[in-house]
Formats: structure tokens, C-alpha cells, sequence
């Protein structure tokens, strides 16, 4: 049982920037993205952009905060934005039967590829 690993483009962040924040806000978001991916130790720039941008949910100042914890700890980032079902459950994941912890997987990668793919509303 593998961990769902998107594989993402910049054009991905790009596209989504375009949905998720006003024009006028691009390249204030961009700014404030950039901070992350400037450290040796900051790796996948543009999977770690992505997951700021959906933990963010399209808020400003949200994404700010998010870029802040991320250039910390990019982990973190990833867990919450890429695998929230399992990281609810990862303490006590071993003890789950095989197919319940197969649905936690697939239900993760289910959440991030529709969020990723959504059309603009």
C-alpha cells in the first residue's frame, strides 16, 4: 500500500493561482510563494507551492501563513494538504485491517486529484 505522489507541473501551479485567487492577487501570491523552495532542504517547489495553495482555500493571508510553515517544515504541509485521512489516522494506522487502510489511501488521492483538477468556479 502506497501513498499517492502527484505529480505536478508549474503550469499546475500557475492554473491554479489562476482559479483560486483574483488577478489582481497573482503577484502577491507569487511573491509570497517564492519564499519556499530557496533552501537546499526545501524540496519539489512546485508539489509544496500546490499544497499551500489548497490548504490556503484561496485566502491571502492564509497563504502567507502556509508558505511560513512550509519553508519550516514541508512535511507538514504535505501531510495536510496531499494526505489528510492518513495523517488523522497514521498513529493507529498499523492497526487497521488492510482493505480499511487501502480506502484511506485511495480516499486521499481521491480528495487531491479532484481538488487539483477542479474547474474554476
Amino acid at each position: 500500500m502506497n501513498q499517492h505522489i502527484p505529480c505536478v507541473s508549474r503550469a499546475d501551479v500557475e492554473r491554479v493561482i489562476a482559479r483560486e485567487f483574483p488577478f489582481d492577487l497573482h503577484s502577491k501570491v507569487f511573491q509570497a510563494l517564492s519564499a519556499y523552495g530557496v533552501e537546499h532542504y526545501q524540496r519539489e517547489a512546485d508539489r509544496v507551492h500546490l499544497d499551500i495553495l489548497k490548504l490556503a482555500g484561496g485566502d491571502i493571508a492564509r497563504l502567507m501563513n502556509e508558505t511560513e510553515n512550509a519553508c519550516s517544515d514541508y512535511r507538514d504541509t504535505m501531510l495536510s494538504a496531499e494526505y489528510p485521512h492518513y495523517g488523522r489516522k497514521m498513529f493507529h494506522i498499523d492497526k487497521l485491517p488492510p482493505d480499511e487502510r487501502q480506502q484511506i489511501i485511495d480516499a486521499d488521492k481521491d480528495q487531491y486529484e479532484a481538488w487539483l483538477h477542479k474547474e474554476k468556479t
